[in-house]
């Protein structure tokens, strides 16, 4: 059981939680259970960080975070979540997914990639999503961006690049090993070269104007306590480097 403070418990009992779709299938496995231990329920808005970002500057009434790292500090330097309320959740490394039939390619090489990529029909990823600066960057040292660039659709809807994979729309895409393990019909591919890694750390904040905010620190102290950073590492996610 989770054993509220007394302000929680006498605060709402709805926690409106903004959560970037990296960490969208750990929230989900882990909310009932904490619905069930604490009382509180949780409405959550999914999506890429930065159009989250954009929802918390329009209307910051919301409880809690989980978004990328960097925007966290970006809303803490502008006062939309308390300063020193960040809290380090975990990361997600960049993947590439095909559709569970495809033929299996090593991608963990930067020639591996290279080829593969080459040899691809099309590709697909996020429009906003926290690893496009890591994905262009890539293409642009393979020195494939040219190339390529007739064969890149991105998505408009946050997290759906998978779906397109499995959907048959698209051959490859790209997007944090949680986005992909989560869709039926796809597979794994492989992980970005190291090289080309660039984990996306998720952290947790409290919204200035919560209307429980001792609710949303219950909520963020749930997501790192050992049992629950237990399923976030199932669904494709590791402790955030220190």
């Amino acid at each position: 059981m989770i054993t509220l403070p007394v302000e929680a418990q006498q605060g709402s009992t709805t926690l409106h939680v903004l959560c970037s779709n990296v960490i969208k299938e750990a929230l989900e496995r882990l909310r009932p259970s904490f619905e069930r231990s604490s009382g509180l329920k949780l409405t959550v808005d999914y999506g890429a960080s930065a159009e989250l970002r954009r929802t918390a500057q329009a209307d910051p009434s919301f409880d809690l975070v989980l978004l990328t790292t960097g925007i966290v500090d970006e809303l803490a330097k502008t006062g939309i979540v308390i300063p020193g309320s960040a809290q380090a959740i975990a990361q997600a490394n960049l993947a590439v997914a095909a559709r569970a039939d495809a033929p299996p390619a090593d991608v963990s090489t930067r020639d591996g990639m290279r080829r593969r990529l080459q040899a691809s029909a099309s590709l697909t990823y996020s429009r906003d999503g926290g690893g496009v600066p890591a994905i262009e960057r890539m293409l642009m040292q393979l020195g494939l961006a040219s190339e390529l660039q007739s064969r890149i659709v991105k998505q408009s809807e946050a997290g759906r690049a998978a779906e397109a994979v499995a959907l048959g729309e698209q051959e490859l895409a790209f997007a944090p090993l949680t986005e992909i393990v989560a869709v039926k019909g796809v597979r794994v591919l492989g992980l970005f070269p190291e090289e080309f890694q660039s984990p996306l750390a998720i952290s947790s904040a409290v919204g200035a104007r919560a209307s429980n905010a001792s609710g949303a620190r219950a909520l963020a102290a749930f997501l790192i306590a050992p049992a629950s950073m237990t399923v976030i590492e199932a669904t494709g996610m590791s402790r955030t480097a220190k």
